[in-house]
């Protein structure tokens, strides 16, 4: 039975996101995720810590944790650009699929892009301090 937060209950966590040094601790599945407001040059982000941690080989992407809880970033390490018109549209899309890696970061600009992330691949989801309800 999957349990997250209601409507109001994210609406609520996202307010409260938006100022530098807020931080809010959440229980997903088997992990403590911490969830704090930094600065990043000029913008503010919200950076993620699993269990109190944030590891270096949790940005490969064959991590689960990285894969759970972390912003996935892909790129392809070939550049076709000026030259997709003398080689083909479909060669190209084929060859950008096969040189496409992904990378993940623990840094998040967006709310809501983490919020859904966060649903879609954990079942069980307490904001500390806030009662779940079914969706």
């Amino acid at each position: 039975m999957n349990t997250t937060p209601s409507k109001e209950a994210w609406k609520e966590l996202g307010a409260y996101l938006r100022f530098p040094g807020a931080t809010k601790h959440l229980q997903c599945d088997q992990h403590r995720v911490t969830l704090q407001v930094q600065l990043d040059k000029l913008r503010m982000v919200i950076v993620v810590y699993v269990d109190g941690e944030m590891k270096g080989e949790w940005m490969k992407s064959d991590s689960d944790i990285a894969k759970r809880f972390m912003r996935p970033v892909k790129f392809c390490a070939v550049r076709f650009g000026k030259h997709e018109k003398k080689l083909g549209k479909r060669w190209v899309a084929k060859m950008k699929a096969q040189y496409t890696s992904t990378y993940y970061m623990p840094v998040w600009t967006n709310f809501e892009a983490m919020r859904r992330h966060l649903i879609k691949n954990n079942t069980n989801i307490t904001i500390e301090g806030k009662e779940t309800t079914h969706e």
